[in-house]
């Protein structure tokens, strides 16, 4: 008999917190797409990440930024800074001679796809802190180019 009471207690208290954390949710918040292009005095961003995020009532969203120098973000409206980070290309030392066919396969010339050579910003621009770039989402659809000087 202790059984059944401890179980319907359990599923009672159980239903109790679901329908309280159901309330407050209030259905989802209203979404705004913010795209654009990132470019650095002037010239066009081929890679990394553009981040959107917000003072504590709007959310975080990130998005890649394409070899075109576009990105595309959902996020929350509201002010938000704004994040760039582009990654860091590490040359290996001048002596350390890497030999495709050690890979697997030897690497053709003609097949080779040159990868964009990334455009080094400042480290500021990476930083929530340190970053001077802000913009306010508004609800619905919108274009806001990142300008880094």
């Amino acid at each position: 008999m202790k059984i059944n009471w401890i179980h319907r207690a359990g599923f009672s208290c159980s239903g109790f917190m679901i329908s309280v954390l159901l309330a407050g949710c209030g259905g989802e918040p209203p979404k705004a797409t913010v795209t654009g292009k990132v470019t650095y005095k002037g010239k066009t961003l081929t890679m990394g990440t553009v981040t959107f995020m917000g003072d504590g009532t709007t959310a975080l969203a990130s998005a890649a930024i394409s070899p075109e120098g576009k990105y595309t973000i959902k996020i929350v409206p509201g002010p938000v800074k704004i994040t760039v980070l582009v990654p860091t290309v590490v040359q290996p030392p001048a002596n350390i001679k890497m030999d495709p066919g050690k890979f697997g396969s030897e690497v053709k010339k003609a097949n080779a796809v040159k990868e964009p050579e990334p455009i080094r910003i400042p480290g500021h621009y990476a930083d929530y802190k340190k970053t001077p770039l802000t913009f306010t989402v508004k609800a619905g659809p919108q274009e806001y180019e990142v300008k880094l000087d």
